[in-house]
């Protein structure tokens, strides 16, 4: 019958829908995550930076290869 297959194909629109949200979620968790670690190692090297600035006197030797301070 007609209705049985459109409450069938409702029933499986909300299990595609809340199946896709529960992957969004969790792709946005996974985001939220790297971006700390991203911002953990930012922080890190900024502070390596500053110290070994202090500890040289310039930036200098912090710097790549190739990459002249400004």
């Amino acid at each position: 019958m007609a209705t049985e297959h459109t409450i069938d194909m409702i029933r499986d629109s909300k299990r595609t829908m809340l199946e896709t949200e529960d992957i969004g979620v969790s792709l946005l968790q996974d985001l939220h995550q790297q971006r700390g670690r991203l911002i953990h190692a930012h922080d890190i090297f900024i502070t390596w930076m500053i110290t070994s600035e202090r500890a040289e006197g310039s930036l200098g030797p912090c710097l790549p290869e190739g990459v002249v301070a400004s």
